[in-house]
């Protein structure tokens, strides 16, 4: 029996997202959209994926995650 692997597609752009998931789905993965940062970080969250394939040109964050992203990297100096 073959393991299904479960993918996280981050990309803010409706229809290019849309694009993704098809193929994947179509390729035997379980998929998940996120559109944008937040939601991103939200299905992150709430459900281990084997990989995230994420636009980097990503829209900003809300301002909250930014805020802990920054304390996160003071932390680490």
């Amino acid at each position: 029996m073959h393991r299904i692997y479960h993918i996280l597609v981050v990309e803010d752009d409706f229809n290019t997202n849309q694009v993704i998931c098809e193929f994947l789905k179509n390729s035997g993965y379980t998929v998940t959209a996120a559109f944008g940062g937040d939601a991103a970080i939200d299905c992150f969250f709430e459900h281990p994926y084997d990989l995230v394939i994420l636009d980097i040109m990503l829209t900003a964050l809300s301002d909250e995650y930014t805020q802990i992203k920054s304390f996160d990297l003071q932390a680490d100096e």
